[in-house]
């Protein structure tokens, strides 16, 4: 099968360990964060924040320092940051090459301290939480990992995608790890009716680890309907379909469906978001209103 790059999805659930589960989404740029699933030097906390489809943090605002520390202050001593002058002594850049736009060093940082201090940790002790300090790359900590999307943010208004794995739909379930042989179950609905009697679609690309331009070459863009009774195929995604069927009208209480994910998916990632063809208030635009996206990631 011919695949593309993309977005996978894990989330963080305590200070002791991390379990694949939910991600973490910033509402401000609707990114996904989680932190790596142990301490270890940089390198390798890069690389599984590459195969999860993201990379090392990036920071272009104290909001954004902050939200960061609201979500992972608590896991102390320090975490990996993608922030480095591992190329030219001095010059900071970012791992995924973004403009130096921010910077919260702390007092007198930095030093390059023992002349090999190459790569930025966010300390997380309570008297220089969110400061950043440069380091060498053997330190062990766990690093932030950021999870660009291209999806379109969820619009906030009466119109909402939940999912759910072996388990009823949940709008908690923003992420999720799915093995053949899982129940996948989804909803789209409009709790409050707003939105009930228009046309829904539901969207879903399929991707492998890394980041693409949305959307990806090499898969189709596969709408699929809602009609009663009808099914998820997890496997439509990359086996194609031919026209779009016609859509039913959202009906009062929304519409669901579910299917058993088949053998064959381990390492793709799917992302799945909902539109409604009427017009949104909170996004002002006049053809569609969306939900946020969800995710399931196959292992």
């Amino acid at each position: 099968m011919n695949r593309a790059t993309a977005l996978a999805l894990f989330i963080l659930v305590g200070a002791a360990s991390l379990a694949p589960a939910q991600l973490i989404v910033n509402p401000a740029n609707g990114h996904s964060y989680t932190l790596t699933s142990n301490p270890s030097n940089v390198f390798t906390a890069r690389a599984e924040a590459a195969a999860m489809g993201g990379h090392l943090a990036v920071i272009n605002d104290a909001a954004e320092n902050a939200w960061l520390v609201s979500q992972f202050g608590a896991y102390v001593p320090a975490l990996w940051i993608g922030l480095s002058d591992e190329i030219v002594e001095g010059v900071f850049v970012w791992d995924n090459g973004e403009p130096v736009t921010y910077t919260n060093w702390l007092p007198n940082e930095p030093n390059n301290a023992g002349g090999n201090e190459d790569y930025v940790e966010f300390s997380t002790h309570s008297f220089s939480l969110g400061g950043w300090n440069d380091n060498s790359s053997n330190q062990f900590f766990r690093g932030i990992i950021e999870i660009p999307t291209n999806w379109l943010p969820g619009s906030g208004e009466d119109f909402i995608l939940a999912s759910g794995l072996n388990a009823a739909p949940s709008q908690a379930d923003v992420g999720l790890f799915a093995a053949a042989g899982d129940s996948l179950a989804l909803l789209l609905a409009s709790p409050l009716g707003a939105y009930d009697g228009t046309t829904p679609i539901l969207y879903c690309q399929l991707y492998e680890s890394g980041i693409l331009p949305f959307p990806p070459a090499g898969y189709p863009e596969v709408h699929l309907d809602f009609a009663p009774g009808a099914y998820f195929k997890v496997m439509v995604i990359h086996t194609g379909i031919g026209a779009v069927p016609p859509l039913d009208l959202l009906p009062p209480g929304g519409m669901s469906f579910s299917d058993v994910v088949p053998p064959g998916l381990g390492g793709l990632h799917l992302m799945i978001q909902g539109f409604s063809m009427a017009p949104s208030t909170n996004m002002g635009n006049p053809w569609f209103t969306a939900t946020a996206a969800r995710a399931v990631h196959f292992i």
